[in-house]
């Protein structure tokens, strides 16, 4: 069935009824970077695409690799390996009904999957094999579902200078990053954090900052590499506060740049004194302060199914400055639903007590691992038998499509496999070519 809907939504179901017909529907699942399929014909002994752009140019194989300079791999390599069931005259291919849905925009919004609207796409199969994982040899079985919020406070900054006039430049910047659901596990520092630590050094000691301006972070889905604050502070206390910061510094700059110097080998700190600039009131500035500090952007909780996977997180996302105010984007994880918003329940009260509006964003769901589920175990044992070798179950702290299509169809069993794919999403992205073969 292809939609009348945008092609931004869900693009195409295909039915392949089989050579055995008793036996239970089966599902592939599997996104596409472009339109690429407009038309097709009944019977439905063949299908017509017609491609609305030229197809990918492929780079020369690097070591049984190949590259496009577009992000053809992921899950376009998915897309082959589905479509291929279509015309497969193998007389050993022997397979029950099946069904192919394909989705777009699985990379930054998940759009199909949401759009996915079972009322008009009738889906039989409760058996998924999704087809966008990225390692031979591992059978994905889980995925944190995850919510935005939102702090805010509407505040008004004063230009008197009388009692503040020294003002420094605090400045956070040569992180590693990384990816706030993968990586939040890892020992990396999160710019806005440290600025948050180091400023309550100042308050816990009974100084009064003010804050001018604060800027951190761009992605809600990123590790925040660089953060910048400017703040003013009493000339009295403008000795100690000074001493306080730079004896937090050292402390670190000592543990994130050890002896191996792997953790954060480029992180920078500075501070520098500024001209005075237009700033929120000592309390306010005091609340914002606090709260930054006690809002966690860390691992919560670790996975009680999967060894060490995360199960539920926090990133502290996003800090911005406006005409109006100041706001915080919290982007939390979790592959139970209930944990999530335990999370945000946690983050609400936090905003409450210290005086700011608290919004939810709308959650995706997760995918709770289910290692001993039948369906599971039956894709394990035939996974193991062609490939000759222990395959692994395995899960992400990270969004799948899989997670909102099983919320959207209940009883449905999945598993996502596929080939080799490095650098998903980027100019460099490559599959391995013999791993195609040997998921096929």
């Amino acid at each position: 069935m292809i939609l009348p809907s945008p092609w931004q939504k869900i693009l195409l179901e295909i039915f392949i009824f089989g050579n055995r017909p008793q036996r239970a529907w089966k599902m592939l699942l599997c996104c596409c970077f472009k339109v690429i399929w407009i038309w097709y014909a009944f019977p439905m002994t063949r299908l017509t695409f017609q491609t609305l752009q030229s197809p990918p140019r492929f780079k020369k194989t690097e070591n049984g690799w190949k590259r496009s300079g577009l992000p053809w791999a992921d899950n376009g390599i998915g897309v082959s390996l589905a479509l291929a069931t279509l015309i497969d005259s193998d007389p050993s291919f022997i397979h029950g009904p099946l069904e192919i849905l394909i989705t777009v925009d699985e990379e930054t919004g998940l759009t199909g999957a949401f759009e996915l609207d079972i009322t008009k796409i009738p889906i039989e199969s409760r058996l998924m094999l999704n087809l966008d994982s990225e390692e031979l040899g591992t059978i994905t079985i889980g995925s944190a579902g995850g919510g935005d919020s939102k702090m805010e406070k509407e505040l008004i900054k004063s230009s008197d200078y009388s009692a503040f006039q020294d003002f420094y430049q605090f400045q956070v910047s040569g992180l590693v990053g990384g990816h706030s659901g993968g990586d939040i596990h890892l020992p990396r520092a999160n710019a806005n954090k440290i600025i948050a630590r180091m400023m309550s050094k100042i308050l816990i000691a009974g100084g009064v900052p003010v804050i001018s301006q604060w800027n951190g972070g761009s992605k809600h889905n990123a590790i925040t590499r660089k953060s910048e604050m400017i703040f003013g502070i009493k000339q009295s206390e403008e000795i100690k506060a000074l001493e306080l910061l730079e004896k937090e510094k050292s402390a670190i700059l000592s543990y994130f740049k050890h002896s191996d110097n792997t953790y954060e080998p480029k992180i920078e700190i500075s501070i520098t004194k500024v001209d005075p600039q237009p700033y929120f009131a000592p309390g306010e500035s005091a609340h914002i302060i606090h709260t930054s500090n006690l809002v966690p952007s860390q691992a919560i909780t670790a996975s009680p199914i999967i060894p060490g996977l995360t199960e539920t997180s926090n990133n502290f996302a996003i800090v911005e400055t406006t005409s109006t105010g100041i706001h915080f984007l919290l982007s939390s994880r979790s592959s139970v639903q209930a944990d999530l918003e335990w999370v945000r329940d946690q983050l609400a009260q936090l905003a409450l007590l210290n005086g700011w509006q608290f919004t939810r964003e709308k959650a995706y769901p997760g995918w709770n691992p289910e290692p001993e589920n039948s369906f599971t175990l039956f894709v394990k044992q035939v996974y193991e038998k062609e490939m000759g070798a222990e395959v692994e179950l395995g899960a992400v702290h990270g969004g799948l499509e899989t997670g909102v299509i099983g919320a959207a169809i209940p009883g449905m069993n999945m598993v996502a496999i596929g080939p080799n794919i490095k650098n998903p999403h980027s100019p460099d992205e490559r599959v391995h070519i013999a791993s195609v073969t040997k998921m096929y």
